[in-house]
């Protein structure tokens, strides 16, 4: 048997209360197994066994592994009580394989029931230390014994004997804490129990057995860190929020607080709630799939049904813990306040060892304290799988897919084993953040009033608008503001693989939407998206929402529509306007002769947490093969604001191919400008208006913008003058 070594040391350490207690460190850094994942094989889990079998007899409270992690003496104690028990096992395993020898009339004891008896029941000396292992070992070898036919009398009565001593064996085995535990862990699970998540919930690996750094992160930071903000969300103020600054960190703290009274109350209801899941969890079952929103409902009303026959509560206060204990039933208690959170925008978990953080349009990157044990991970697996209808698993370890309901709105991302190195990994994507209109992008200096005033004079003519930049820089936020600010009678055409423009029946728009399939599902290409960009010239759009262009496909049917006259608003991915040149030319191979029909370029950037319009250009010409752009606003981040790189506005490329056929002189333009870019001043510095208020503000803006600039000026300034009363 191991015993102690140099990887194995017994320290006296202080711990949160001021007390000393004796630590247990097992350094397996010089172990190659631990360069990749700790605790996802079988020998690693053995290896530890073994470790903690060196130190039965020694005085410790906790066992830290790699000083990354903790087991607690709950855990220990398991192991410890069976250690103490395994002379006895080791002398009942012995006693099997001597009393067939001593018994056996054979020559050189070849049994005839097993003729490999030897093998079979061989065990290496390390193999006792693991309680799971040798039980379902012999739990192995009873079934196999139990199955032999015996006829011999001779053999009989040496098979009667062995069955016997396994039995005994056996129920010695299911005596102990750690077995009774196991068994107690295998039935609560199912299918989803096997020998590697059985053993990391026994030692807490995925639950209490937290990064003991993330421990002392945890307990500085409750000292150190400074509330920000607080505010609630759900119907009826469901959870509140905590936002809490560290002091030298860019990244908050965000928390996430059911809202009680008081801790007894708070106490009082969770214990409800897992009353509820005790009682209603084992009565579940489906014949067929169903909606999340329905699930939920059934289950909340079946949880209240339950709550009103033993508790004396409100009307309110029975919906509430209805609710929560229907989301504890399905697994998605610890996720669901991030998923209706509408400050949100990304939510990310890394590996199923790691917390979640976000991405929060406040206060930017946040970390949280949410993790997952392994039943849990592999529950949110289930879940995927069911409301995806996709396989996840070996064959198939990557989906992507929408869920929309009442509750929220989402592009779910998965990915695990063989791709994920981590074994899963989750992104979550809100497709139902706060609208940010374009009052909003004023205010948080995404733009200027001048900018603002010459991209709406665009959008009204029809010119086409494309938002370029990478990931998370505003792109979509962008056109999604301009789009609110179209004329009401416009008929507004959408294709998109994730459905990211809002939804404006509210403001009475008109709007045709089509979902496409994504890349990874585009298998039949009438139901491509470069398929039905075609079709929108027989759809007799005014503007049109191509989303996101993603492939060479799409950029072609992209350049088809503007060559037809079709404008309107699209996103892509570039780190520049020069970038994005390129990749039009190079990876999408489009003539460039194509590039002079794309309007306006905005090019957007993020600076911590502030997205800014970095540059407008245009394309001015393009012939051979050089392509020049024509910049017209480009920020100037030592001034802190956005330099106008042409003289005359007027003179744009943009303005000037509206003057081929409408009646429209330098005069009439610079009037429009100035009090567009007025209106845009005034809606920066007063109130927020509502979103009602500013859209059908915008509306009759756009309707007398048609007729006469003397009646556009009249009721601006009435505007103004009443709002101001």
């Amino acid at each position: 048997m191991l015993t102690s070594n140099k990887i194995i040391e017994i320290q006296e350490r202080e711990n949160f209360d001021g007390k000393k207690e004796n630590i247990a460190l097992i350094d397996c850094n010089e172990c190659l197994e631990s360069k990749n994942k700790l605790f996802h094989k079988e020998e690693c889990i053995l290896c530890i066994l073994v470790k903690l079998y060196s130190i039965r007899k020694k005085k410790f409270k906790k066992v830290i592994i790699n000083a990354d992690y903790l087991i607690d003496w709950v855990q220990i104690r398991l192991f410890l009580q069976y250690f103490n028990k395994l002379n006895k096992i080791k002398n009942l395993w012995e006693s099997i394989k001597i009393g067939v020898r001593k018994k056996c009339n054979f020559e050189e004891f070849k049994c005839r029931i097993l003729p490999n008896f030897e093998s079979v029941f061989h065990l290496d000396e390390k193999e006792f230390c693991d309680p799971i292992g040798m039980y379902l070992k012999v739990l192995e070898k009873f079934k196999l014994i139990d199955y032999q036919n015996v006829q011999s009398p001779t053999c009989l009565r040496c098979y009667s004997d062995v069955k016997q001593k396994i039995k005994s064996l056996l129920a010695y085995l299911e005596n102990t804490q750690v077995i009774q535990e196991y068994k107690t862990l295998k039935k609560e699970k199912g299918e989803i129990s096997n020998y590697l998540i059985d053993y990391r919930e026994l030692l807490s690996i995925n639950s209490n057995l937290l990064p003991l750094k993330k421990e002392i992160m945890e307990e500085k930071e409750q000292i150190k860190r400074k509330l920000i903000e607080i505010y609630n969300i759900g119907n009826e103020n469901l959870y509140k929020i905590l936002i809490y600054h560290i002091p030298y960190e860019y990244e908050k703290i965000y928390e996430i607080e059911m809202c009680f009274k008081d801790k007894e109350e708070e106490s009082f209801s969770k214990k409800i709630v897992r009353n509820v899941e005790d009682y209603l969890t084992p009565k579940i079952s489906f014949s067929k799939k169903i909606s999340l929103e329905d699930l939920i409902e059934g289950l909340k009303i079946q949880a209240i049904n339950f709550i009103s026959k033993k508790y004396n509560f409100t009307k309110s206060e029975k919906e509430r813990l209805g609710f929560h204990s229907a989301l504890r039933i399905i697994n998605l208690e610890k996720i669901f306040p991030l998923l209706i959170d509408d400050f949100i925008e990304e939510i990310f978990l890394d590996s199923d060892n790691d917390a979640i953080y976000i991405n929060h349009q406040k206060y930017g990157r946040c970390r949280t304290l949410i993790d997952f044990n392994a039943k849990e991970i592999e529950r949110l697996k289930s879940f995927l799988r069911l409301y995806s209808g996709k396989r996840l698993d070996y064959s198939n370890p990557s989906i992507k897919f929408v869920i929309k309901n009442k509750y929220f709105y989402c592009r779910f991302t998965t990915d695990v084993e063989p791709v994920n190195f981590n074994h899963f990994a989750l992104d979550i994507r809100k497709l139902n953040k706060n609208i940010f209109t374009i009052q909003d992008l004023l205010k948080n200096k995404t733009l200027s009033p001048l900018m603002a005033a010459f991209l709406y004079f665009n959008e009204l003519h029809q010119n086409n608008i494309t938002s370029v930049g990478k990931t998370d820089t505003g792109k979509t936020t962008l056109i999604n503001a301009l789009d609110l600010l179209a004329p009401k009678n416009f008929r507004k055409v959408y294709v998109e693989n994730a459905v990211e423009s809002l939804n404006q029946k509210q403001f009475k728009k008109h709007q045709l939407k089509y979902k496409v399939d994504s890349i990874e599902d585009a298998i039949i290409h009438k139901y491509s998206k470069q398929n039905q960009i075609k079709k929108l010239l027989h759809r007799s759009p005014d503007i049109i929402y191509l989303g996101e262009i993603l492939t060479q496909e799409e950029a072609e049917a992209m350049f088809h529509c503007l060559s037809a006259g079709l404008k309107g608003f699209q996103t892509i991915h570039a780190n520049s306007l020069e970038s994005l040149i390129n990749r039009f030319l190079s990876h999408f191979k489009i003539d460039q002769t194509c590039l002079n029909d794309l309007d306006l370029l905005v090019l957007m950037k993020k600076n911590n947490n502030e997205r800014k319009i970095i540059q407008i250009a245009e394309i001015e010409a393009s012939w051979e093969d050089k392509v020049f752009l024509r910049p017209i606003f480009k920020y100037n981040p030592k001034s802190n604001d956005w330099d106008e790189m042409t003289d005359d506005l007027f003179r744009t490329k943009s303005i000037q191919q509206l003057t081929d056929f409408m009646n429209l002189d330098e005069e009439s333009f610079s009037k429009y400008i100035t009090i567009f870019e007025d209106i845009f001043k005034y809606i920066k510095k007063n109130n927020k208006l509502s979103n009602t208020d500013l859209i059908e503000f915008f509306h009759k803006i756009s309707y007398l913008s048609k007729f006469s600039f003397e009646k556009l000026e009249d009721f601006w300034n009435r505007w103004k003058t009443n709002l101001r009363l």
